[in-house]
C-alpha cells in the first residue's frame, strides 16, 4: 500500500478534536477498528513505522522488566525532542548506556523518597503560596488558566529540590522560566495555530537564544552553590550536591575536600540535566493536579470523601494543615483516599509517554499466545498508556469511570485490575526519577487546597481569554471521551486550553 495507514490515521484525527494528544488518537484508532493487543502502523512518508502495544507482558519486555529482557533504547525522536528543550541529547531523559547509568546513579540519591520527605517543609511553603494566589483570584473573581499556575508552582519546587534555588516565579517574572516557556512555544510538537509555523525560519535562533539564557542562569546558580558548599562545610545536601559528590568520586577520584573549583564537564552536563528535570519533571504534576481538581469537582461525593479524610488525618483547622504536614511529613502516608484519587487521575490522564526504538532482527513475544512481533530499524515501539489504562480487561467493566475506590478495594470483583497495566511513570530501569517527588507534591497540594477552595471549570468563558499571551490556540469547542478538558499536545499532554477556571473560596 503506497500510503500505508496515513488515510486511516487521518480519518481518526478528523473524528477527534484538533490538537488532541497523540496517545489519545492511538486509543481512538484501536477502539474504532477493534485492533489486537499489538499492531503495526505504517505512516511513511510522513514519519516512521510504529509498533503499538496494549499488552502488559509485551510492554514489560520492551521496558526491561521481564526476566531476561533488556530495556529498549529511547527512540531517536525522543532525543530530537529533548534537543529542542535543552540543546543537548545527553540528559537523563534521552541518553543511553554508560552515560545514562552514570548520571542516573549520581542523581538517584537526590530524588529518593528519603530526600523528598526531608524537603516536605519547603515544598509545603510553595504550595501555600499557590493556595494564597488562588484565593486572591477568587476574591478578584478572576478567570484564568489553571495549568499555568500549577506549572509555576511545580517548577519552583523542582528548583529547590534540585539546586536549593527559589525561582520565585509564582508571583513575578523569571528569566529562566520565561525562556523555558518560550522554548516550549517553539517546539515543533507544540502549540501551533497554523501548520506553516512548524517551518518558521526563526526557530533555530530562538532555540539558541533561549538555551543561552537558561544555561547562563543555571550555570551561575551552580557556581554559587559550589561556593556555599565549600564555605559552609557540612550542610543539608540537595540533589546537585549529591550528584557532584558522586561525579567527583567516580570520574575524578577526588573527594569534595580535594576539589577546589566546580568541574567544567560536570557543570556543562549538570545544566542539561537540570533543564530536563524542570521540563520533564513539571509536566506530570502540573497536569495531573489540574485533572485531580477537575474530576473531584465533577464528583461532589468524591470531593467530600477527600475533605473528610483531611479533617480526620490533619485536624479540623484547615489553615493549620500546612504546619501539621511540615512538622510531621510522614503523616502524608495516612492519606489513603487522597492517594487513590491521584492514582485514578494518573490512570485516566497520563501526561507522559515512553517511546522506545525497535532493534532490527529482534522480536517481542506475547507469553500467553507465543505470538512473536518483529522489530525493525527506527521503528517506534510504543506501549500506549491511555489505551492500557482504559482497557476493560485490565481495569474492569467500569474502566472509563473515575473510581478512586478501585485502588482501595481491589479484592472486589467490580474493581479487579491488572496492576501491571498501570504505568504513568514508565517502568523498569528507565522509570521516572522524579515519581516520588510528584506523588508527595500532589498529596500536599490536595491536602492544603481542597478544604479551602473549589475549582470551577469555565470552558464556556474561554473566549474571554483570547490573546492572553498563553500560546494556546483558542479551541473554544469540542470534547473527547466525554471530556471538555481533553488532553492536547503542548510538547506533552496537557489539559485543553490550559483548563480555564474560576476559584470559589470555601472558608
Amino acid at each position: 500500500m503506497l500510503w500505508g495507514h496515513l488515510k486511516v490515521m487521518g480519518q481518526v484525527q478528523m473524528s477527534n478534536p484538533p490538537r488532541a494528544a497523540a496517545q489519545t488518537l492511538f486509543y481512538a484508532l484501536r477502539e474504532k477498528y477493534n485492533l489486537p493487543d499489538v499492531f503495526y502502523l505504517d505512516l511513511w512518508p510522513i514519519t516512521v513505522s510504529y509498533m503499538v502495544i496494549i499488552n502488559p507482558q509485551v510492554m514489560n519486555q520492551a521496558f526491561g522488566v521481564s526476566k531476561g529482557s533488556q530495556s529498549l533504547p529511547k527512540h531517536f525522536m525522543v532525543k530530537r525532542f529533548m534537543e529542542q528543550v535543552g540543546g543537548y541529547e545527553g540528559n537523563l531523559v534521552s541518553s543511553e548506556g554508560i552515560q545514562w547509568k552514570k548520571w542516573r546513579a549520581a542523581f538517584n540519591p537526590g530524588f529518593s523518597l528519603t530526600q523528598v520527605m526531608s524537603l516536605v517543609p519547603q515544598i509545603t511553603e510553595d504550595v501555600v503560596r499557590f493556595r494564597d494566589i488562588l484565593l486572591e483570584k477568587a476574591k478578584n473573581k478572576e478567570l484564568f488558566r489553571l495549568e499555568h499556575d500549577t506549572t509555576l508552582m511545580v517548577v519552583n519546587i523542582i528548583g529547590k529540590l534540585a539546586m536549593d534555588h527559589d525561582f520565585d516565579c509564582q508571583r513575578k517574572s523569571n528569566k529562566f522560566i520565561d525562556a523555558l516557556h518560550n522554548q516550549v512555544q517553539w517546539i515543533k510538537i507544540g502549540v501551533r495555530t497554523r501548520p506553516s509555523e512548524a517551518f518558521d525560519p526563526r526557530r533555530p535562533y530562538m532555540f539558541w537564544k533561549n538555551n543561552r539564557t537558561m544555561d547562563k542562569y543555571i550555570g551561575d546558580i551552580l557556581e554559587d552553590r559550589f561556593v556555599q558548599y565549600k564555605s559552609k562545610g557540612k550542610q543539608k545536601k540537595i540533589a546537585i550536591d549529591l550528584a557532584l559528590e558522586a561525579y567527583m568520586k567516580e570520574e575524578k577520584g577526588k573527594t569534595m575536600e580535594q576539589t577546589t573549583k566546580l568541574d567544567k564537564q560536570f557543570k556543562a552536563e549538570a545544566i542539561e540535566h537540570i533543564k530536563a528535570f524542570v521540563f520533564a519533571g513539571h509536566d506530570t504534576t502540573s497536569s495531573t493536579i489540574c485533572y485531580a481538581f477537575y474530576k473531584t469537582m465533577q464528583n461532589p461525593e468524591i470531593a467530600a470523601k477527600v475533605r473528610a479524610e483531611h479533617d480526620a488525618v490533619l485536624g479540623p483547622d484547615v489553615w493549620d494543615a500546612p504546619n501539621v504536614i511540615a512538622a510531621e511529613p510522614h503523616i502524608l502516608n495516612k492519606l489513603d483516599y487522597t492517594l487513590a484519587v491521584i492514582k485514578e487521575t494518573l490512570r485516566l490522564y497520563p501526561a507522559a509517554n515512553n517511546l522506545r526504538e525497535g532493534i532490527e532482527g529482534q522480536n517481542l513475544k506475547d507469553p500467553a499466545t507465543g505470538q512473536e512481533y518483529p522489530m525493525f530499524k527506527h521503528m517506534v515501539v510504543w506501549p500506549v498508556n491511555v489505551s492500557m489504562h482504559r482497557e476493560e480487561r485490565f481495569f474492569g467493566p467500569r474502566a472509563n469511570e473515575f473510581l478512586p475506590e478501585r485502588w482501595l478495594h481491589p479484592e472486589r470483583a467490580e474493581f479487579e485490575m491488572d496492576k501491571e497495566a498501570f504505568f504513568p511513570f514508565s517502568k523498569g530501569p528507565r522509570n521516572c526519577i522524579g515519581q516520588e517527588l510528584a506523588m508527595q507534591e500532589m498529596k500536599i497540594i490536595m491536602a492544603v487546597c481542597m478544604r479551602v477552595l473549589d475549582v470551577e471549570m469555565a470552558y464556556d468563558e474561554l473566549h474571554k481569554l483570547a490573546d492572553d499571551g498563553s500560546g494556546y490556540p483558542g479551541d473554544t469547542k469540542g470534547e473527547q471521551f466525554g471530556d471538555e478538558a481533553y488532553q492536547v499536545q503542548v510538547a506533552t499532554a496537557k489539559p485543553r486550553e490550559g483548563m480555564p477556571v474560576r476559584i470559589k473560596a470555601r472558608v
